[in-house]
């Protein structure tokens, strides 16, 4: 209610002068000018004012400082000062028949004139300048909005409109109402707008969809996502759209893209929902694309005939990827799923439509499980066809995987992988290979960190398991034990600090290299205690020459946000003494590599060395800066070079002349630099990769690639690479047509296709293999798999068989070695060698008939610089495998080998250290460039998808024995150490913060609570990853809600799941199931006020109660007074260090067999 202006003003008059314009500064100070005067007041103080007399006509005022002011006389742009009380003509003749002055920032105004000029007044320092932003002819202006220096609005008379992006070099009119005068405008920070003008249509509303605001979202009547657009689909004609659907128990059914005519945002009620009804009609009438269905609780007709699945109610049956929303008219690709009783997947079907033509549309993944555990025992690919594939897995009695075995026939089988644990948990050696080919020993520090894998000189004298050496004594029992496995192919150590491990028996022969004889290592590395890296030993071996040891130290230096921005590296190595540092085969910057930094972490220079000390790049990233050198976004669009092209032949060479955008257009950025971009930051061409397109999904996949590579006499070639996915978003099939012109009017074609069969959980169980020069497909690689990607087998032929008489007095048997190949990795799952399984015997020196001992047969080795270039010098065979840096399959037909990886959610080029596209995940990581990789940390952390762990904070509105809880709700902040450390602790990669809810402290809104929460849970998880739910207070309920939703509706397996519930009081209304395989902590403060009145149990200090928590964690609070108070935020998170080494052992108790 408006009270007749009897605010503490009063009612005043000022003199017969006009005032024209009012303004407020960023405090209580304002400004009133007029004709001849400026008067000054502050909205606290009733009836004080100061006039400041001129004999200027100021029109318009504006402000974003406190107590400065900037005023318009139609010429002349003036600073107030409202301290001093004086005025100061800034700009003279600033222009002529300014109208209106808009300020963006305290450095940056814009004005608007009568003849259709549009001027931006930028400070530097104490100066101002003009900046003519162009001429809209034959238009009065009136008003201004700003978004960026270098984008806003300008409205006028007769209903003028106009919008630029590139600071005036072109203005785009979109008309405003008609018939009207537009005299003042109000934006918001969505592009929503109210103009005020004359006439008839006084009073406005527009919108601006476009890239500048980037996404609408709409909602049904449940607060359901069913709708959004991003600026991409915005500016397709007609306008596109994506779209959700759900079943009537809130389960995801269908998402894909329509295009319609009709903007939907017209058909939402008062409160911006679009009721289900009206959507349904909308999206029935739009054509749709890109479609993902999922199907539950009965099968589908396209199932094939030999499939009969079980257990379905309330499960997924199955999900397609089609293109026009009718599966009668066919689909890209579909999975089928059947269910054992506990809910696990019992066999799953792909169906590949296009694979017919080799007879090979249908393939099916067998699961066994041990019913106790849940572990899966065996998994067999193509049950009893020929190109069938079996793995067996066997544990120990803490459920932890001993052995793996794989057999093509289910009689013949082989030992893959042999895993060994210390007494206290972590893997101490694996032996790989049916007949032992290489064991990898493990050390690590009292922290739990990775020390080393085998040793840095590979000799069988200093490696823990004494692989390859006579008479070891590895076992008093055993002298020989170990003595055939072959020598170690390659090996790792890892320094944090230098007091970061200590052996127990110190008189032995250390299998850990000394690093720190050299004064130089010193200062190229700082001592680290935050698990960062401080250096790495990396031993491999060249098969080409001789297997000569190639030992190397890199050592890194981070900056105080723990990016790294120097590595170098060390080939002083003393194999006998196993130590780096001696200076004799030292060289000056080999491989050294550096980086800068912007604010918002990107790159933004880089150097790189060679192994011969020469710089190889000196690269300056450029990216898209206003005129006052302010980034105004995230994209890479060019990058010059100060090092020759021949200074290296993989490396990004100097990409020419740069076209900053600064005053300029954006498209003219855009298109005249190498890197181009659609409207969500999608690369779509790379000029020097010859790259001339790249299409994507509507999931943010890419969808084909297309090379163009001129040639003399017009005898060009083209490439064009294209991926199909299925309905999880894995890709399925990668091909690659060359169409190369040999002369006038011919052309040569040739191709290749690999087509990938995965498993439940995405893992590439076969590759087939096709190309124009054979009719047919084969198995290409059979993918083999223990605690993680082992290896594979290259050869589909028989390789084990036994042939067998029962009336013969022999038999006769085959075992072919020669095709597997192991993959050997370091702690970020970088390949950096691959052997067979065969070893090769060398003689004794004594006598060459008799085997001394064995070595490997090494196929392939590779080294990597930081973010996973591949070392010049250090790569021996490496385009021979398929992976690579942290284990990612490499697209060696892009952009060379090794230069660019899928790493499933996106595509990463290595050599600059960034993603193609933004980060699906980056609101999230505000503080982050939505391309960075691993958050420019690479040597500890590598990018994943999936294992989300999820915080939930507690009651946010509700009033409790008199106390307003508003304000005392505990929030997650990124930067807690529950949120750092509680996912590493449960095996969760990335950690979800952004759930919120609110509600009074009722049942009834913990319930509808927890159904959000689940639903958020379905739309942020990867299917099948394990999630962990941290809820704090009455979060912790909320959690119990929700996992009981998604466990009684069969939409998560309970034994994916955990929960921890910190001070959380203990209601009858949520408890969760009991004997649940849901793992479920309690970490509760002994006298916690909020937690015990909370609660409609005993008093938590009666002892635990009846929640079926696995474990209930107890600890006294350490600050003053014990317990929580009513306006504190509780007590867990301060406490950290009191109650986690408690849920450690409850969890190690908890996961242990019973």
């Amino acid at each position: 209610m408006i009270d007749n202006f009897n605010g503490p003003f009063g009612i005043n008059t000022f003199g017969s002068n006009n005032i024209n314009a009012v303004v407020i500064d960023p405090t209580t100070q304002g400004v009133m000018v007029g004709n001849g005067q400026a008067i000054t007041f502050d909205i606290d103080q009733a009836n004080v004012f100061n006039t400041i007399t001129t004999s200027n006509n100021y029109v318009s005022v504006a402000s974003k400082e406190t107590g400065k002011f900037y005023a318009l006389t139609a010429t002349d742009f003036d600073e107030i000062d409202y301290v001093n009380s004086t005025l100061t003509t800034k700009i003279n003749n600033a222009g002529s028949g300014l109208t209106n002055i808009f300020a963006l920032n305290a450095n940056t105004m814009f004005g608007v004139s009568s003849l259709g000029a549009v001027k931006r007044f930028d400070k530097s320092g104490t100066s101002w300048s003009t900046f003519g932003m162009g001429t809209i002819p034959s238009t009065y202006l009136n008003a201004s909005y700003f978004t960026s220096p270098t984008s806003g609005y300008v409205f006028g008379n007769a209903n003028a409109a106009w919008k630029t992006v590139d600071a005036g070099a072109n203005w785009t009119n979109f008309s405003g109402p008609a018939g009207t005068d537009i005299n003042a405008v109000a934006f918001n920070s969505q592009g929503y707008a109210i103009v005020v003008g004359t006439g008839n249509s006084n009073l406005q509303e527009i919108k601006d969809k476009a890239a500048d605001f980037n996404s609408i979202f709409l909602y049904d009547e449940l607060g359901r996502l069913v709708i959004s657009q991003n600026a991409k689909q915005y500016a397709k004609t007609p306008k596109a759209y994506s779209f959700t659907n759900y079943d009537a128990l809130g389960r995801i059914v269908k998402v894909g893209e329509v295009a319609s005519t009709t903007d939907p945002q017209t058909l939402t009620n008062y409160n911006g929902v679009i009721a289900t009804p009206v959507y349904n009609g909308w999206l029935t009438a739009g054509a749709k694309t890109e479609i993902t269905s999922t199907f539950y609780d009965n099968t589908v007709g396209t199932i094939p005939s030999f499939f009969v699945p079980t257990n379905l109610r309330k499960r997924v049956t199955a999900t397609y990827i089609d293109t026009d929303d009718n599966l009668g008219n066919g689909y890209t690709f579909a999975s089928y799923y059947s269910y054992d009783i506990h809910g696990n997947v019992q066999t799953l079907v792909n169906d590949y439509p296009e694979m017919a033509l080799y007879s090979k549309q249908y393939s099916t993944v067998d699961y066994e499980y041990d019913l106790i555990s849940g572990k899966v025992n065996n998994v067999i690919y193509q049950k009893n066809a020929k190109d069938q594939f079996m793995h067996e897995y066997v544990y120990d009695s803490d459920n932890r995987i001993t052995n793996v075995l794989t057999s093509r026939d289910g009689l013949i089988w082989d030992q893959e992988a042999k895993y060994f644990y210390y007494k206290h948990g972590p893997l101490a050696r694996t032996e790989i290979g049916n007949t032992k080919v290489q064991a990898m020993d493990y050390a690590y520090t009292l922290q739990g960190w990775i020390k080393a894998m085998n040793s840095a000189n590979l000799a069988e004298t200093h490696d823990m398991g004494k692989d390859g050496q006579a008479g070891n004594n590895y076992l008093a029992s055993q002298t020989d034990l170990h003595r055939y496995i072959a020598k170690d192919a390659m090996g790792y150590n890892l320094s944090y600090n230098n007091t970061d491990y200590a052996a127990i028996n110190p008189a032995a022969i250390t299998h850990i290299a000394n690093i720190g004889t050299n004064p130089d290592i010193a200062v190229a590395s700082n001592n680290l205690f935050n698990g960062n890296i401080r250096a790495m030993a990396t031993s491999i071996q060249d098969p080409v020459n001789n297997y000569a040891l190639k030992a190397q130290l890199s050592t890194y230096k981070y900056d105080q946000l723990n990016r790294i921005n120097l590595s170098k590296s060390y080939t002083d190595f003393t194999p006998s003494s196993n130590s780096f540092g001696n200076g004799s085969t030292s060289i000056l910057d080999l491989y050294k590599n550096t980086f800068t930094y912007d604010g918002n972490g990107n790159i933004v220079n880089q150097t790189k060395h060679d192994q011969a000390g020469n710089q190889i790049d000196g690269m300056a990233y450029n990216y898209h800066k206003d005129a006052n050198g302010k980034m105004v976004n995230n994209r890479l669009y060019h990058v010059n070079d100060t090092q020759g092209a021949n200074a290296s032949t993989t490396d990004i060479d100097d990409q020419g002349n740069f076209t900053q955008a600064g005053n300029n257009s954006s498209t003219l950025i855009n298109a005249n630099n190498n890197y181009s971009y659609d409207q969500i930051g999608n690369l779509v061409k790379d000029a020097q990769e010859k790259i001339i397109d790249i299409k994507w999904t509507v999931y943010g996949k890419i969808q084909s690639i297309t090379k163009f590579i001129p040639g003399a006499n017009n005898l060009n070639t083209q490439v064009d690479i294209a991926f199909d996915y299925d309905p999880a978003g894995n890709r399925v099939k990668k091909s690659t047509l060359v169409t190369s012109t040999i002369a006038v009017n011919a052309t040569n074609l040739s191709s290749n296709v690999t087509y990938y069969q995965r498993d439940a959980q995405g893992n590439v169980m076969v590759n087939y293999n096709t190309n124009s020069a054979f009719i047919g497909i084969v198995p290409q690689e059979f993918h083999v798999y223990g605690s993680s990607r082992v290896g594979m087998l290259t050869n589909a032929d028989d390789l084990a068989s036994i042939n067998f008489n029962p009336l013969a007095s022999t038999y006769s048997s085959k075992h072919i070695k020669g095709a597997r190949n192991y993959e050997l990795s370091n702690h970020l799952g970088n390949v950096l060698t691959v052997v067979s399984d065969r070893s090769i015997p060398i003689g004794q020196v004594s006598n060459a008939t008799v085997v001394d001992h064995f070595r490997p047969e090494i196929l392939s080795a590779s080294d990597y610089y930081a973010f996973g270039s591949q070392m010049p010098g250090r790569q021996y065979n490496s385009n021979s495998y398929r992976y690579g840096f942290n284990g990612k399959e490499n697209d060696n037909e892009v952009k060379g080998v090794g230069n660019q990886q899928d790493y499933g959610m996106r595509i990463y080029d290595n050599r600059l250290g960034r993603f193609l596209s933004v980060d699906p995940l980056s609101s999230k990581y505000a503080d982050l460039t939505t391309y960075q990789f691993a958050s420019n940390t690479p040597l500890q952390a590598i990018d994943l998808d999936g294992l989300e762990a999820f915080f939930v904070h507690g009651t946010t509105n509700f009033d409790f024995v008199g106390v307003n809880f508003n304000t005392g709700a505990y929030f997650f902040e990124k930067a807690d150490k529950v949120v750092q450390e509680l996912p590493k602790l449960f095996g969760n990669s990335t950690s979800d913060i952004d759930f919120e809810w609110s509600g009074d402290n009722s049942n009834e809104a913990r319930q509808q609570a927890g159904i959000q929460l689940a639903a958020y849970i379905l739309q942020h998880r990867v299917p099948g990853e394990p999630v962990t739910i941290v809820g704090h207070s009455h979060g912790g309920n909320v959690a119990i809600e929700a996992v009981n939703f998604l466990v009684t509706n069969k939409l998560i397996r309970p034994s994916e799941v955990n929960i921890i519930a910190m001070n959380t009081p203990d209601r009858k209304e949520q408890v969760l199931e009991k004997n649940s395989p849901v793992k479920f902590y309690t970490i509760n403060a002994i006298g916690d006020v909020i937690q015990n009145l909370g609660s409609n149990w005993d008093d938590l200090k009666n002892g635990p109660v009846p929640n079926n928590a696995d474990k209930d964690i107890f600890f006294k609070d350490q600050h003053d007074g014990g317990g929580c108070g009513y306006s504190e935020h509780c007590p867990s998170n301060k406490n950290f260090e009191v109650w986690f080494p408690k849920l450690e052992k409850a969890k190690a108790e908890v996961e242990k067999p019973k």
